[in-house]
């Protein structure tokens, strides 16, 4: 997993655009073009038709890989925090 992949579909599971995930990420507008475009290629976002205009839309593939990473960010976060309260503070950042 990469991060922005990761903020990315967070972000359009949110319902924001790419240029407000570009903003939200302090990236350029087309770095998060790209990072959807790949995303959309792997089958994990879609174009939509809406009311307010085309959106970016999570598939359903792409709402299994979310949980999947959200377990593993989380996963990660719990094993920092397990790896501070033994005082192994370098571990805990190298995560």
């Amino acid at each position: 997993m990469k991060i922005e992949h990761y903020l990315v579909l967070e972000a359009i599971e949110a319902g924001e655009t790419p240029e407000e995930i570009a903003r939200l990420l302090d990236l350029e507008p087309h770095d998060v073009y790209a990072v959807i475009q790949l995303l959309e290629e792997r089958g994990l976002v879609e174009k939509r038709r809406t009311f307010f205009g085309e959106r970016y839309v999570l598939t359903e593939a792409g709402r299994r890989q979310l949980e999947e990473w959200r377990r593993e960010v989380l996963g990660r976060a719990e094993e920092a925090a397990r790896l501070r309260r033994e005082g192994r503070e370098l571990e805990a950042q190298n995560l």
